[in-house]
C-alpha cells in the first residue's frame, strides 16, 4: 500500500514540480493479480476520474486532501468533467484554451482515436507529439484503454505508469521501467515494475448519472462523425452520373 502512496505523491507532485506524466489504465490484461480479463466495464473510467479528482481537490486544498477526500465535492466534479475528453482532438482543444495549469485530464477510451495501426498519418503523430510538450498547460493525462497494445506506438512511449483494473474496484500499479541499451542506443530496454495494488470506490449517485449522461453524449457524437466520414467517402469514390 505504502507503493501506491508513492504513486500518488509522485502523479501530485507533477501539479507542484511542473513535471507532466501520461497514465494507462487497462484491464484487458494481467499483472501481479488474477484478472477477469474483461475490456469494458470493469471500472477503467471509474478509476481515471476518481484519480483526476484527487488531483484538482488537492490542487484547491493541499496534499491532506488525498487522504481523506469529500467525494461528494461537486464543485470539484464539475471541474473534472470539463477536464475530461473522449478524443486525441478534444484532449488537444482542452489544453490549448486553458488559462491555468490543469492538475489533470482524463482521455477515456484512448484507443478509439489513437489506435494502433500498421502506417500512422502524419497528422497523427503530429497530434500525439503535441502532448509531449504541453506540461505548460497540464500535469497529468490519465487515459484508458483495454489494453496497451491497442495504442498507436507514439502514444504507448509516453505512457510511464500502467494501472491495470482486474476487477471492479481493484487495481494494481505497475511502472514501465527504460533503461540503456547501449547495443543498440536508439532502442531503450523497457519492463514493467510492479509497485502495489490498491482499492477504488463507486461513483457517487450524482456522479454515476454525470458520467452516464457525459459518455451517452460523447459516444453518439463519435458515431454521428464516423458515420458522417463513411457517407463522405462512399460519394467521393461514387461517378458522376
Amino acid at each position: 500500500m505504502n507503493a501506491v502512496k508513492d504513486f500518488l505523491l509522485s502523479i501530485i507532485s507533477n501539479i507542484h514540480e511542473d513535471y507532466l506524466e501520461i497514465t494507462l489504465i487497462t484491464s484487458r490484461t494481467q499483472g501481479k493479480l488474477t484478472s477477469i480479463q474483461r475490456p469494458f466495464g470493469v471500472g477503467k473510467s471509474t478509476l481515471a476520474f476518481y484519480l483526476s479528482f484527487l488531483l484538482h481537490k488537492v490542487a484547491h486544498e493541499g496534499i491532506e486532501a488525498m487522504f481523506d477526500p469529500d467525494i461528494g465535492d461537486m464543485r470539484v466534479w464539475a471541474e473534472v468533467f470539463d477536464h475530461a475528453a473522449y478524443t486525441l482532438d478534444e484532449v488537444i482543444d482542452i489544453i490549448t484554451h486553458t488559462e491555468e495549469r490543469i492538475p489533470c485530464i482524463v482521455w477515456d477510451d484512448a484507443q478509439l482515436t489513437a489506435p494502433a495501426v500498421t502506417h500512422i498519418t502524419k497528422e497523427m503523430k503530429e497530434k500525439i507529439e503535441y502532448l509531449s510538450i504541453a506540461r505548460p498547460f497540464v500535469a497529468n493525462i490519465i487515459m484508458t484503454a483495454p489494453n496497451i497494445s491497442e495504442l498507436a506506438k507514439p502514444l504507448r512511449k509516453l505512457v510511464s505508469y500502467e494501472l491495470i483494473v482486474p476487477e471492479r474496484g481493484r487495481y494494481e500499479v505497475q511502472r514501465i521501467v527504460r533503461r540503456k541499451n547501449f547495443y543498440a542506443p536508439t532502442k531503450d530496454y523497457e519492463r514493467m515494475l510492479y509497485l502495489s495494488d490498491g482499492v477504488f470506490p463507486p461513483f457517487p449517485p450524482e456522479v454515476q448519472r454525470m458520467y452516464d449522461e457525459w459518455r451517452r453524449k460523447h459516444t453518439k457524437i463519435r458515431g454521428f462523425i464516423i458515420l458522417s466520414a463513411s457517407k463522405a467517402r462512399g460519394l467521393q469514390g461514387t461517378a458522376p452520373l
